[in-house]
C-alpha cells in the first residue's frame, strides 16, 4: 500500500460514542477521531433508548384520554390515573438508566481512534451511534508522502522482540532483485475480544531504490538489537520471523 494512505478500523464491535473528523478535514498526528464503546455500555443504551420510547408512548396516550368536566370517576378518567401513573415509573426508570449510562461510559475502557499522522480525512464511515462490527473501517488517512508501506500480519509472540524504528529491508517476491531499506511504523496487536493471536506491522521504507507494484507479496528482513546493545555498523538486518504481507 501506499505509506500515504492509512484505514483505520474498529479494534472490537461496539457503537460509535463520539466523532471529531470529518471527510476533507486537515488534521494533527494523534488527533481524537473517534470513540468506540463496547458491548455493555451498548446494552445499557438500548435499555434507556427503550424506556424512552415507552415513556413518549404513554404521553401520547395521556393527550388522548382529556378528562371531561365531572367525569372524575368516568372509565377515560381512571385510564388517564393508570397513564400518569405508568408515565412516572418510566420517568423514574429513564433517570436510573441515565445513571447507569453514565457509570458505565466511566468505568469502561473507550476504544479510541486517532490520526496515524498529520493528514487529510479522505473518508468518514462513521457516525456516532453507528454500531460496528469489530474490523469495520471507520476512516480514511492520506498524506503527501514519498514513502511505500508494508503491511503484515503476524503471531504475538513473533511481535514482541520488535521495536518501533527497528531497521528492516523488504523484497518483493515477484522482484528478489530489489531490496528497499526502511524501519517499523507500527507495531499492534490482534482486536481485543476477537480471539485472534495474529497482530499487525508496518515497514515503510523510501523509494528512492524504486518500488514494487501494490498488492504484490513481499518479505521483511527485520533488525533485532539486544536491550542496550547497538547494532553493528554496517550490518544488515536479521531475518524476520516468517512474515508475509503485501505492498
Amino acid at each position: 500500500m501506499a505509506a500515504q494512505q492509512r484505514l483505520a478500523v474498529a479494534a472490537i464491535g461496539g457503537t460509535v460514542g463520539v466523532v471529531n473528523c470529518q471527510a476533507g478535514e486537515t488534521i494533527e498526528a494523534g488527533r481524537l477521531c473517534a470513540t468506540i464503546y463496547g458491548e455493555p455500555h451498548q446494552r445499557a443504551l438500548g435499555r434507556l433508548e427503550a424506556a424512552k420510547g415507552s415513556l413518549a408512548q404513554y404521553e401520547r396516550l395521556l393527550s388522548s384520554r382529556t378528562p371531561r368536566r365531572g367525569g372524575r370517576h368516568s372509565r377515560l378518567a381512571q385510564l388517564r390515573r393508570r397513564t400518569l401513573a405508568r408515565a412516572r415509573v418510566e420517568r423514574n426508570e429513564i433517570d436510573r438508566l441515565r445513571a447507569m449510562l453514565a457509570e458505565e461510559e466511566k468505568n469502561e475502557k473507550q476504544i479510541e481512534i486517532r490520526a496515524p499522522f498529520d493528514s487529510v480525512v479522505a473518508a468518514r464511515y462513521a457516525s456516532v451511534g453507528q454500531k460496528v462490527a469489530a474490523s469495520a473501517p471507520l476512516f480514511l488517512f492520506t498524506r503527501e508522502s514519498r514513502n511505500l508501506a508494508a503491511e503484515f500480519g503476524a503471531p504475538q509472540e513473533a511481535l514482541k522482540p520488535l521495536r518501533i524504528g527497528a531497521l528492516a529491508e523488504i523484497q518483493s517476491d515477484s522482484d528478489p532483485g530489489r531490496v528497499l531499506s526502511g524501519r517499523i511504523t507500527e507495531i499492534s496487536g490482534p482486536p481485543t475480544g476477537g480471539g485472534s493471536v495474529i497482530g499487525r506491522l508496518v515497514i515503510e521504507a523510501t523509494k528512492s531504490d524504486g518500488g514494487f507494484a501494490a498488492g504484490s507479496n513481499v518479505t521483511a528482513r527485520i533488525e533485532i538489537r539486544s536491550e542496550g546493545r547497538p547494532a553493528e555498523a554496517g550490518g544488515h538486518p536479521g531475518p524476520a520471523p516468517n512474515s508475509e504481507g503485501s505492498e
